[in-house]
């Protein structure tokens, strides 16, 4: 079977997508096919459920976690977006106030409907920051998330590759208990006389 030690040992370069699960578990099928050829089907057949689940773990915990850094990216646009609306009424709060020294001399009924303006702007101001502050907490659980399924992406990654270390195993004792076989040893007896 050929395969790149990049997929089989998850190194995280390599990434993983339906299609190269389905090519790998074709590769897999091919080889367990000459197995069970060679060797019948009861050397494999425990094991192919096991090697379906790791594939198809794998490419679960993948698109999740590609989904949880989408989400991520997207939760990172709509925060610098809140912190340029804030920093836009924090500045248009300062002009205000600048006019609103100048016409406070000029009219008094004027001066008290800027109060106004200038009260729905700071409303609008400590809003906008309690929502950035959401936006912040929203993004630690994020990154939280992330960290778990980077574990969990790790554990199924090990998982596999024991799996594979015991299957080469099982294959290489199976070939050594083969070749001592007495069976074999009184076939190749006979031949020879």
């Amino acid at each position: 079977m050929e395969y790149t030690e990049r997929v089989l040992c998850g190194t995280g370069e390599a990434e993983l997508d339906p299609n190269i699960v389905s090519e790998e578990a074709g590769k897999l099928y091919s080889e367990l096919q000459t197995v069970i050829e060679t060797h019948g089907e009861g050397v494999v057949e425990s094991l192919v459920p096991i090697f379906v689940w790791v594939l198809e773990g794998l490419a679960s915990c993948k698109a999740r976690l590609r989904e949880r850094e989408e989400e991520a990216e997207r939760e990172t646009a709509e925060r610098e977006e809140l912190l340029e609306r804030y920093q836009a009424e924090k500045a248009l709060r300062k002009e205000s106030q600048e006019r609103y020294l100048e016409l406070d001399d000029q009219i008094d009924q004027e001066r008290r409907a800027m109060r106004g303006r200038e009260k729905e702007r700071e409303r609008r101001g400590r809003e906008l920051e309690k929502k950035a502050r959401e936006q912040a907490d929203h993004m630690g659980a994020l990154e939280d998330q992330k960290a778990n399924l980077s574990r969990e992406l790790s554990t199924l990654r090990h998982t596999h590759n024991k799996l594979a270390h015991t299957y080469w195993e099982l294959l290489k004792k199976r070939k050594d208990s083969e070749r001592d076989s007495p069976l074999r040893l009184f076939f190749f007896s006979s031949t020879i006389l």
